[in-house]
């Protein structure tokens, strides 16, 4: 589900693939902190920065095993429990995600187990422009929600 694993498949290692190879981490840390900047300064609450930082590392990062959005699918779960409005809004920008991310494990699971071995939609790359892609939307939608000026509302401490 790698941008970069389709960019290879597509257009082999050229300098701007290798890049973004060779300088993943430091880009992933710089395109997490630039997410938490934009948290602190939008007030959202804790849970919905998290989800946030945890979905950009996944975009960014190299290596976009499918397993590693199942996290995401329980941090998105838990945000009716902070019962707000950005927390509402963030959960419904992201359906069209989940729905992706469902049918995406749904799919690898049956053809892997069916015919035993990866299917040959796996093999032929794609599925890393369409999670950027749909990624990418979903970010700005988020961005354009939190920008419209209605009032975020922080979760409280823990213990308070």
């Amino acid at each position: 589900m790698s941008i970069l694993r389709d960019i290879n498949e597509f257009y082999g290692e050229g300098p701007i693939y290798n890049f973004f190879v060779k300088w993943n981490s430091i880009i992933v840390v710089l395109c997490v902190g630039l997410v938490f900047i934009y948290v602190y300064f939008t007030q959202l609450s804790w849970l919905e920065g998290a989800i946030l930082g945890y979905f950009i590392m996944l975009i960014s990062y190299k290596v976009g095993h499918q397993q590693f959005y199942l996290p995401l699918i329980m941090l998105l779960a838990s945000l009716p429990l902070l019962q707000s409005k950005s927390s509402d809004r963030m959960l419904v920008i992201f359906i069209p995600f989940i729905i992706y991310l469902s049918f995406f494990h749904v799919m690898f699971d049956l053809g892997t187990d069916f015919v035993g071995h990866q299917p040959r939609w796996i093999k032929v790359g794609g599925a890393g422009f369409v999670t950027f892609g749909l990624a990418a939307i979903t970010l700005l939608g988020v961005i354009i929600s939190n920008g419209s000026g209605s009032q975020q509302t922080k979760m409280p401490p823990i213990g308070a």
